[in-house]
């Protein structure tokens, strides 16, 4: 899994500067599963509507893997995303549903979740951040 910042004016080339540290030790289908659960049991929908194209271009470009591109039009969503609005339990048993072990699924849906929720907090508003799993 790489995490890159982009310029959303160098967002059409793609051209990172800067891969962003995200202290994410679990396997990138992981937090995958955890945008999954935000959006089917949440309705928090992490995917673009600004850069929707792109992001539709890059993902059937390469079906075995997954980008999604996070920027500003997100942070309206700080709220509902924090940390403290979900139950661990719950996205424990999302992350198992999709076959995480159980003892993975707990930290790896709340190291995600934080995740989230940190990188959008600090994204700067000509920004945005790329998930890229795969």
């Amino acid at each position: 899994m790489r995490l890159l910042l982009v310029h959303a004016a160098d967002l059409p080339q793609l051209k990172p500067y800067e891969e962003l540290e995200d202290e994410y030790f679990w396997a990138g289908e992981n937090l995958l599963f955890v945008i999954d659960y935000l959006w089917r049991e949440k309705g928090i929908s992490l995917f673009s509507i600004a850069h929707h194209d792109l992001e539709r271009r890059l993902n059937d470009a390469n079906p075995s893997s997954a980008t999604i591109i996070v920027g500003p039009e997100h942070k309206p969503l700080l709220d509902k995303l924090h940390p403290s609005n979900h139950d661990p339990a719950d996205l424990r048993r999302a992350l198992i549903y999709r076959g995480v072990s159980p003892r993975e699924a707990g930290p790896a849906a709340v190291d995600g979740l934080k995740l989230l929720y940190d990188q959008l907090l600090a994204l700067p508003d000509d920004s945005v951040f790329v998930i890229h799993v795969g």
